[in-house]
């Protein structure tokens, strides 16, 4: 934020980070990070190790939420029997 000669404040906007941890992919597509894994291990949302780090591109999230949102995924993802 800065100052502007007229007294008012500029409030620069908010940047979305491009990629996400695996527990701050949780939170956002409302799941446990333990579906995240299970998502991982199924081929349906890619995990990119960087060393230790493991991030989620946001491509990937928005791409599983669609799937989420149209029932696409298997049943016992999120741990219900099928």
């Amino acid at each position: 934020m800065s100052t502007l000669p007229d007294g008012s404040v500029e409030v620069s906007p908010s940047v979305e980070p491009l990629n996400y941890s695996p527990d701050d992919a949780a939170k956002r597509l409302g799941v446990s990070r333990q579906t995240i894994y299970r998502l991982h291990y199924r081929g349906i949302l890619t995990i990119h190790k960087f060393g230790r780090r493991s991030l989620i591109t946001v491509k990937d999230i928005d791409k599983c939420q669609r799937q989420m949102l149209s029932r696409k995924l298997p049943r016992d993802i999120r741990g219900a029997s099928a």
